[in-house]
């Protein structure tokens, strides 16, 4: 018996050891197995044209491997198909798990079409790709197209003669030049820069950008009619995309040409059966007064098309423009968007809002930016979405986050500046310039509106006033640091010091609205009050903080003759 005991305990360790060995190294196996059928199937609904069923796909191989570089290419290309803001994220997850010079230059197409102004991610690929695009003529030109988009014309030039220089005959470099030549102010290169456009116009691989470019330059000399027939040969050029013909239906509305009926049901034809084409028609559409007619066009339209994406947040978008709140919360109920969830928990918090029902709107809105969080292109989305809605809090929110998350991207910081000085919130400038200045420490400007803020908000007198005086030392002859200076005196109750700073500037200088201001409160604390209050009136005609408007309130000044 203890023989038998022996050989089944044996036969049980046996057994155990044999399936920890099978888990231990079939599991990775069957992993491999799971990713590469979920691959397989994504690709094959793409090939049929089933975005939804292969975006599902995509993210069933990513769920077993998220550094699947295929899938994540694939849920690059199916959702820049469908046009949503999220194609930058993708790029980019793309590009850092394969940096090769295609991916990145992808990434810098993709943010150019799918951000608004600054385009901080394109500018960020841009410098990120310099390196490798140094010798490539594809680099050269979309960092051109970025410059040209921030009106950074040398820039622009500079890396249009470089494309030009590494590929000599390619005669894309004419186009270059011509568009460059636009903005001179020399009326001869302008009129070249136009017949070289023109000429283009007509070539296949070229002719859309060029006609392209004329139609911005008509609609820049306000020339409509120019701009239609510019418009016209561009819709059919072979090359157009449906961007080009959304922006003639915009011009043949401007015109009031009866054409635009026929045109926009051509339109409607063409997109029936393609998700992403028919969300820029209704988009126009619901933009234009004739958002039920869109939502009545969506859907007829067959359910494939209705259900794949952009089709459920075209509906949605319908709903909203024709302020259907109850109708459009019961449809947005609905299951989950995959990717496009954070828009659906967004939308769901508009409609909570305008229902008076903001407990509800509030947690809607947390979850669209907790389910945006790790990306930023759903960010900035987020973040249009809550500038067109008139949401201050919610913006203030999201720019922290992308500030916190994604510290290269300066412009959060210097979007929350301008919200904060349109706001009157002192609290948050100056809590904006000490996150700034964790980047930039010797940038003399932010010290001063640091402790200018902290003044202001009558904290850090002491610390602050240091500051003022180191600046005053290094930039004497500045008026703003000089009055940050003389009120830091004033704070300190040593107004007389800072009177004697502060006039030491040009009666031109003191006039200065933000000048002026500090002037008049350390005039009023001297007891020349009839100065001071011709320096309190001319610091009302400047643009004030709310702490600032105080200090005028207080001062004891002779009433008006």
């Amino acid at each position: 018996m203890k023989t038998i005991w022996k050989i089944g305990l044996a036969g049980t360790v046996l057994l155990a050891l044999a399936c920890a060995a099978a888990w231990l190294y079939g599991r990775p196996f069957y992993h491999g197995y799971k990713e590469r059928r979920f691959l397989a199937q994504a690709r094959a609904f793409a090939a049929k044209g089933d975005a939804r069923s292969a975006l599902l796909s995509a993210r069933q191989t990513l769920a077993v491997n998220p550094t699947n570089v295929a899938a994540c290419l694939m849920m690059a290309d199916l959702i820049g198909a469908a046009r949503l803001p999220t194609e930058v994220d993708w790029r980019r997850r793309v590009a850092e798990l394969e940096p090769t010079l295609a991916n990145r230059l992808a990434l810098i197409s993709a943010a150019l079409r799918r951000q608004p102004p600054p385009y901080p991610a394109a500018a960020e690929a841009v410098e990120a790709a310099a390196g490798l695009g140094s010798n490539s003529v594809a680099y050269h030109c979309l960092a051109a197209e970025l410059a040209l988009k921030l009106k950074q014309a040398d820039q622009a030039e500079a890396h249009f003669l470089k494309a030009s220089q590494l590929d000599p005959t390619n005669a894309a470099h004419q186009l270059n030049v011509a568009v460059l030549q636009l903005a001179s102010s020399n009326a001869t290169a302008v009129a070249e820069a136009r017949v070289t456009l023109d000429r283009l116009g007509a070539r296949t691989n070229l002719g859309a950008v060029a006609l392209n470019w004329l139609v911005g330059d008509a609609l820049r000399r306000s020339n409509l009619v120019e701009a239609v027939a510019c418009s016209q040969r561009l819709v059919a050029h072979p090359a157009a995309t449906m961007r080009d013909q959304v922006q003639h239906l915009e011009l043949l509305l401007q015109a009031r040409d009866p054409a635009l009926p026929a045109f926009l049901e051509s339109l409607k034809i063409r997109a029936s059966n393609q998700a992403a084409e028919a969300f820029e028609i209704s988009g126009w559409m619901a933009a234009h007064e004739q958002a039920a007619a869109a939502l009545a066009w969506w859907r007829s339209l067959p359910v494939g098309v209705q259900t794949q994406p952009p089709g459920p947040l075209a509906i949605a978008d319908c709903l909203l423009a024709m302020q259907a709140w109850p109708e459009a919360e019961e449809f947005l109920k609905e299951p989950p968007w995959g990717e496009m969830e954070f828009l659906r928990q967004a939308l769901l918090a508009r409609v909570g809002w305008q229902l008076q029902e903001a407990a509800t709107a509030d947690n809607c809105w947390r979850r669209a930016a907790q389910a945006a969080s790790d990306r930023l292109g759903a960010m900035t989305a987020l973040l249009t979405l809550a500038r067109q809605w008139g949401r201050t809090a919610e913006q203030a929110d999201l720019l922290w986050a992308i500030a916190a998350r994604f510290p290269r991207e300066r412009w959060a910081l210097r979007d929350l500046d301008s919200l904060y000085q349109s706001t009157g919130n002192t609290r948050g400038l100056n809590k904006v310039y000490a996150a700034a200045l964790a980047y930039e420490a010797t940038n003399f400007v932010l010290r001063n509106n640091f402790a200018a803020s902290s003044l202001l908000l009558n904290q850090s007198s002491a610390e602050a006033h240091e500051t003022a005086l180191a600046l005053r030392r290094e930039h004497p002859a500045d008026p703003v640091i000089a009055t940050t200076y003389a009120f830091s005196l004033h704070r300190l109750g040593k107004t007389q010091e800072g009177l004697a700073a502060l006039e030491q500037l040009s009666p031109d200088q003191l006039r200065r609205p933000s000048v002026a201001l500090y002037y008049a409160v350390l005039l009023a604390e001297s007891g020349r009050t009839k100065e001071a209050k011709t320096f309190a009136d001319l610091a009302r005609t400047g643009s004030l903080l709310p702490e600032e408007k105080a200090l005028l309130s207080k001062l004891p000044l002779p009433p008006d003759p």
